[in-house]
C-alpha cells in the first residue's frame, strides 16, 4: 500500500440506523495505519479517524480482509460517545465517535 493511497471500502456497522451508511478508509502514514470511518444518514455526515501501529503484513491482510467482508464492525455505547469497533484476527481497533455525533446515525 502506497503511503500517500487511501483504500476505501463499503462497509456494514452493527448498531446503526436504518438508512445510516458506513465506510472505511485506510491511509498509510509515517506514524502507522491511520483508520477512518465516514458514517451518513441524509444530509447529516460524521468522519472520524484514528492512528494504530499496524506492520505491513497486518495491513495487507486487513485490506484482503476487507475485500472479502471477512471482518466485523459494530458500534459500541460509552458514557462519553460511542467507539466503532473493527475487529480483525482477535484485535479491536477502536475509534471514536464523541458525543456530539447526530444520533440520527445510530439505531435506537
Amino acid at each position: 500500500m502506497p503511503r500517500s493511497a487511501t483504500l476505501r471500502f463499503p462497509v456494514k456497522v452493527e448498531g446503526l440506523s436504518d438508512g445510516t451508511t458506513a465506510e472505511l478508509q485506510l491511509r498509510k502514514r509515517e506514524d502507522g495505519l491511520h483508520i477512518g470511518f465516514i458514517l451518513r444518514h441524509g444530509t447529516c455526515t460524521a468522519v472520524r479517524w484514528a492512528a494504530f501501529s499496524v506492520a505491513y503484513l497486518g495491513i495487507q491482510d486487513l485490506t484482503s480482509a476487507l475485500n472479502r467482508r471477512r471482518v466485523t464492525i459494530r458500534l459500541q455505547k460509552i458514557e462519553d460517545g460511542h467507539y466503532l469497533v473493527l475487529v480483525y484476527k482477535l484485535v479491536e481497533y477502536r475509534v471514536h465517535l464523541p458525543a456530539q455525533v447526530p444520533t440520527v446515525l445510530f439505531a435506537a
